[in-house]
């Protein structure tokens, strides 16, 4: 009885997770759902120095179905690519150097299956755009994230960041 019951608890709070995750992501910009994924971008305020490239954190989770996205960790060329970086400034696209980094060919063994409520994150730099050539100054980032080369991107919540002078 008592096994039936915390099963059935554990059961009303995925659920009442995902009704709650739903609402926000209706009511939010925090995140973005789309194709079975939450992608969220972090830390959402950061400082650096001039000559300094910002580090962000991409979260990617399956919701309620498994996914299969490309493993972004391991191939920088995937990250480049597909988990594009966008950076503005007053609501303007940056210009700054990009570096060459097309993508190589995949196989299966470069994607990797997220069951529902799995999460798996990596470190982005902000290739191909040289993000430590900013001037100081406020800039908005987010991700669009293609699961697989085919897919459309799931964009990510934007996060804020200040390059400071030396």
């Amino acid at each position: 009885m008592r096994a039936q019951l915390s099963a059935a608890l554990d059961a009303m709070n995925r659920r009442s997770l995902q009704l709650a995750i739903s609402i926000a992501l209706l009511a939010s910009t925090s995140f973005a759902w789309s194709a079975g994924l939450v992608v969220m971008l972090s830390p959402q305020r950061q400082f650096v120095r001039s000559d300094e490239t910002p580090r962000f954190v991409v979260e990617v989770r399956a919701v309620d179905t498994s996914v299969r996205i490309m493993k972004f960790a391991t191939r920088g060329d995937l990250r480049d690519n597909y988990a594009r970086i966008r950076v503005t400034r007053n609501g303007k696209d940056i210009d700054v150097p990009i570096l060459i980094s097309d993508p190589g060919p995949t196989s299966d063994s470069d994607y990797e299956l997220l069951a529902p409520d799995q999460r798996v994150s990596f470190e982005h730099r902000g290739t191909p755009f040289s993000l430590a050539k900013l001037a100081p100054g406020n800039y908005s980032a987010t991700v669009a994230l293609q699961p697989a080369w085919k897919d459309n991107p799931v964009a990510s919540n934007s996060v804020s960041f200040t390059v400071l002078p030396k």
